[in-house]
């Protein structure tokens, strides 16, 4: 048997509690959500050789629409605010479970490598029926988002490529040569990072993103919540 701390990540009066104790060498299935987005920045920050091409704006979710577990959360994370950092985790789906009215198959492989005070590696695929965001009511069909490489410092800052499909966006992936920033989100009430060998509350933002081919410029960002990943 060996311990790991896995991130629960359940509200309880309003509290985001993120440290529970698992005993076990398999925590079970990998569970997430996401929330993500491609959209037209403003003119001044396109630059000059990407002004006349065009963005496809859309947007995608995958988020519980019933509890994983009894007294737990539904949605999709909030997306990452103008100012300040999300409160709203969203709820998680599991690899392997059945969409709402049998309409596809999560499916979930992800990795949350690292040590507290140390850096952290990521990578991660979420796919499935699309949930019905906020950001986009109406959205159907299915959703892809990928986390590749991305690395994490102890200040909770890092840098990675994420790519992601929805049916307006088609798939969106950074500009060649060019990562996306991402952020650990803090817990709410401690100010803690939400992040541990497992398990994560990220953002991410990309400032230069292709929708469906080069002939196109945007940018992303999103969310996402992962536990019960690999820790190697």
């Amino acid at each position: 048997m060996r311990g790991e701390i896995q991130a629960i990540l359940t509200l309880t009066g309003g509290a985001l509690l993120l440290f529970g104790v698992a005993c076990g060498s398999d925590p079970g299935p990998a569970q997430g959500q996401a929330h993500y987005r491609a959209y037209k920045p403003p003119q001044v920050d396109i630059p000059l050789a990407e002004r006349e091409k065009s963005c496809r704006a859309g947007a995608g979710g995958i988020g519980a629409s019933t509890p994983l577990f009894e007294g737990g959360r539904t949605g999709v994370p909030e997306l990452p605010p103008v100012a300040g950092t999300p409160k709203d985790p969203g709820g998680p789906v599991q690899d392997g479970q059945l969409g709402p009215k049998g309409n596809g198959t999560y499916k979930l492989s992800c990795s949350v490598a690292g040590s507290e005070n140390g850096s952290y590696r990521i990578n991660a695929r979420l796919s499935g029926p699309v949930n019905d965001a906020p950001s986009s009511p109406g959205s159907s069909g299915s959703t892809t988002i990928d986390v590749l490489g991305a690395t994490i410092g102890p200040d909770g800052k890092g840098s990675g490529r994420i790519d992601f499909y929805t049916s307006e966006t088609l798939k969106v992936t950074p500009v060649t040569g060019t990562t996306c920033v991402i952020e650990v989100v803090p817990d709410p009430q401690t100010g803690r990072l939400s992040i541990a060998p497992g398990s994560a509350w990220i953002t991410f933002r990309c400032e230069g993103t292709r929708t469906g081919d080069q002939q196109t410029y945007c940018w992303s960002d999103g969310a996402l919540v992962l536990n019960n990943c690999g820790t190697e």
